[in-house]
């Protein structure tokens, strides 16, 4: 058992309502540092702690990168954080708006990692992560055992456009939905990628990518 206070990446806990119940924590958290207009700007889970034992809180922390932004303009700062958390509007550009939706993406990608508890892009270097991200609309894979409800969360957190993500509270409000679902009890975590759904959903988002180009 970790010690309180322990990364959430160190506990093995596969209770698939304590893991949704923790990501509540952890947008409840977010809303709350949005609504004080903070933006966290590194949220994985190696800055997620859970303070007490299973029964335990999720605390973000680290917020070294953390700033604060401008409601009506946005502020620019220098790109940082973590690749595979990284959305696609902070890569490729020498400074960002500092802006919440990013946290919004970075969530979802956390979100993934603790119901597949992997790598969210393995074999991946980070150049080809940010490369993959920017041009290609690279994203994690969900397992096909994901609950829609869930999958479709996840997939409206990092869609492409910024402006299109939902906000935190939003967030919120869904995964307490998500929670009294009985679906969410059925899942058998951690969520499992078979090797071909790889290939269909990375050629999928490429499709769409391509649609999307060629419609503007």
């Amino acid at each position: 058992m970790p010690e309180p206070g322990a990364p959430i990446e160190d506990y093995d806990f596969y209770d698939p309502k304590l893991i949704v119940t923790w990501a509540a924590g952890i947008a409840r958290g977010l809303a709350f540092m949005h609504a004080k207009s903070i933006v966290h700007r590194d949220l994985k889970p190696q800055n997620i702690l859970i303070d007490r034992s299973r029964a335990g809180v999720p605390k973000i922390c680290d917020f070294g990168l953390s700033r604060m932004y401008d409601s009506m303009r946005g502020r620019q700062t220098k790109v940082a954080g973590t690749a595979a958390y990284l959305a696609p509007e902070v890569i490729g550009h020498n400074t960002a708006e500092v802006a919440t939706p990013v946290d919004v993406f970075a969530f979802a990608v956390t979100f993934w990692w603790m119901l597949h508890r992997a790598d969210p892009y393995p074999k991946l270097g980070e150049p080809q992560i940010l490369m993959g991200v920017f041009q290609c609309g690279l994203r994690p894979t969900v397992s096909p055992d994901c609950p829609e409800n869930i999958a479709a969360l996840i997939e409206d957190c990092w869609i492409e456009d910024p402006s299109q993500r939902p906000t935190m509270v939003n967030v919120l409000d869904r995964i307490y939905t998500i929670l009294c679902a009985p679906e969410t009890d059925l899942m058998k975590l951690p969520l499992v990628i078979p090797p071909d759904e790889v290939v269909n959903q990375a050629k999928a988002r490429k499709e769409s990518k391509e649609s999307k180009g060629s419609n503007e």
